[in-house]
C-alpha cells in the first residue's frame, strides 16, 4: 500500500522549521502591536519627558540644487509649575516661547543686532500653530511632538500625511523605523533610536512643478542647559513690529578694507600686531585668522565652537598646498570679561592645538574692538588678509564642523582672487 501524508524526510524538515515559524509570527504579532499611532505616542512621550536639546542638520534636495545648514532646538514641555518653553537656533536668528498654558509669548533676536527684538503674545498653550504664523516654514517635528496635542507630525510640511507603517527594528536592529505619505504622493520615513526613544534621521519627499523636492534631518544629542535661561534678555533693544526686521548690523570693516590692529594678546600675555604677524617686504605673507567668542565654561555651545576652529585648521592645511604655503594661520579667542581667566585661556588652548596648529592662541575680552568689527554677530569665522594688510574675505564657520574640504576652497578663492582691490 502506498503511503500517505508526508514522508519521514519531509516531516523533519517541517519540525526543523517549525520554530523559525513560531518567531517570524511572534516578531509580526509585535510588529502589528507597535503601530505607528503607537510609536508616535512613545516618541512624542519622550519629548515630553524633560528638557531636550538637538543639533539638527537640514538637507533639502532639490531640481535646483541642494541647501544644507543647521538649526539648534530646545524643548521643555512644563512639569508641575514650570512653564513650556521652546528655544530655536536658526544660525544667527534665536527665538524664545514661553507659555503657562492660558497666555504666552515669543521672542526673537538677530545676534548680528544687539540692538532690537520681535515680540508677539499668543493665547493657550505653546504649540508650532501658534509660532507658525512667524516664522519661516521650520521643520522641527521634536517641537510638534513636544507641544502639540495631536501628533499631528509633520503636517507643516506634508499636509494630509498618513502614517500608514512601523517597524520596531530596522536593518542595523538599532532604530525603529515608522513610514508615511501623502494623497499627493509624498512620502517620509522616520528612523527613532531605540536606546533614546529620540528621532535620529527623518527623510521626507514630496512633488513640485519642477521635479521632487527631499529634505533629510540628520539629529545629534546635546546638553539642554537650563530651560530658565534659555531667553536672551532684551532689556535695552528697541522693539520692532517684524521678524523680517531682525538683520545684522552692518560692518565697520568689509573686504577690500584695511584690517584693524586688533587689541589682543598672546596666551604668553604679550602684545600682538598686525603688522608684526604679516611680515614687511619680500617675507610678508597673508594671514588666515579664525575667530570664535568663547562660549560659558560648560554651556553647550563650548564644544560646538572649539569643533568649528578645529575644522577651519584642518581646512588651512587641506589649502596650504594649493596656496604654495604662503599663509599663516592664527586663532583669536573673544572671552567675556567675566569668565576670563588664565587657567580658562590655557584650558580651551589646548583643546584647540594639534597637528594642525601648534601656534599661541591670541585672546581679547572685547566682541566690540574686535570680532564685531568685522563679523557682528558671528560665533566663528575666518577673515582672510593679505600681505598688505587688506581684509580679502570674511568667512562663516558657525554649523559648518566637517566641511572642511568647502572651506578650503573658499580661503584659497579668497586668496588666489587678490589683486589689491580687495573681493
Amino acid at each position: 500500500m502506498k503511503p500517505t501524508g508526508v514522508s519521514t524526510k519531509s516531516a523533519r524538515g517541517s519540525a526543523a522549521f517549525a520554530p523559525l515559524v513560531l518567531i517570524a509570527s511572534l516578531v509580526a504579532a509585535a510588529h502589528a502591536a507597535t503601530g505607528p499611532e503607537a510609536m508616535l505616542k512613545a516618541l512624542s512621550e519622550t519629548y515630553r519627558s524633560g528638557p531636550i536639546a538637538e543639533r539638527v542638520s537640514v538637507e533639502v534636495e532639490a531640481p535646483e540644487g541642494v541647501v544644507r545648514s543647521e538649526l539648534i532646538i530646545r524643548v521643555a514641555a512644563g512639569a508641575g509649575t514650570e512653564p513650556d518653553r521652546l528655544r530655536l537656533e536658526l544660525g544667527p536668528l534665536i527665538v524664545f516661547a514661553e507659555s503657562d498654558g492660558v497666555t504666552g509669548f515669543a521672542e526673537a533676536i538677530h545676534e548680528g543686532d544687539p540692538s532690537a527684538f520681535v515680540r508677539w503674545s499668543f493665547e493657550g498653550p505653546l504649540s508650532t500653530a501658534a509660532i507658525a504664523g512667524i516664522l519661516p516654514p521650520t521643520p522641527v517635528p521634536q517641537a510638534e511632538l513636544a507641544f502639540d496635542a495631536d501628533n499631528r507630525l509633520l503636517r507643516s510640511l506634508l499636509p494630509g500625511v498618513h502614517w500608514h507603517g512601523a517597524s520596531d527594528r530596522s536593518v542595523s536592529g538599532r532604530e525603529s523605523v515608522v513610514f508615511g505619505r501623502t494623497p499627493e504622493g509624498g512620502s517620509a520615513t522616520l528612523r527613532i533610536d531605540n536606546e533614546t526613544g529620540r528621532i535620529s534621521r527623518l527623510e521626507a519627499s514630496w512633488p513640485a512643478p519642477s521635479g521632487a523636492v527631499i529634505l533629510r534631518l540628520t539629529t545629534e544629542q546635546i546638553e539642554p542647559g537650563r530651560p530658565a535661561a534659555w531667553r536672551t534678555p532684551t532689556e535695552g533693544r528697541r522693539r520692532l513690529s517684524s521678524i523680517s526686521g531682525l538683520r545684522p548690523r552692518p560692518s565697520d570693516i568689509r573686504p577690500g578694507d584695511q584690517f584693524p590692529d586688533l587689541s589682543v594678546q598672546t596666551e604668553s600675555f604679550q602684545a600682538w600686531t598686525l603688522k608684526g604677524e604679516l611680515g614687511e617686504g619680500a617675507s610678508a605673507r597673508p594671514l588666515v585668522l579664525v575667530c570664535f567668542r568663547a562660549a560659558p565654561a560648560g554651556d553647550p555651545d563650548e564644544q560646538a565652537r572649539i569643533d568649528e576652529v578645529r575644522t577651519a585648521l584642518a581646512a588651512f592645511v587641506l589649502a596650504e598646498p594649493t596656496i604654495g604655503g604662503r599663509a599663516r594661520a592664527r586663532v583669536l579667542g573673544v572671552f567675556g570679561l567675566s569668565g576670563f581667566s588664565a587657567e580658562r585661556l590655557r584650558s580651551i588652548a589646548s583643546r584647540i592645538r594639534g597637528e594642525e596648529h601648534h601656534r599661541e592662541l591670541l585672546w581679547a575680552v572685547s566682541s566690540r574692538l574686535t570680532i564685531d568689527r568685522f563679523a557682528p554677530g558671528s560665533d566663528a569665522c575666518i577673515a582672510v588678509v593679505d600681505p598688505t594688510g587688506e581684509l580679502l574675505a570674511v568667512i562663516e564657520l558657525s554649523g559648518r564642523v566637517g566641511m572642511e574640504a568647502e572651506l578650503a576652497q573658499e580661503i584659497t578663492r579668497a586668496l588666489s582672487g587678490r589683486r589689491g582691490t580687495g573681493r
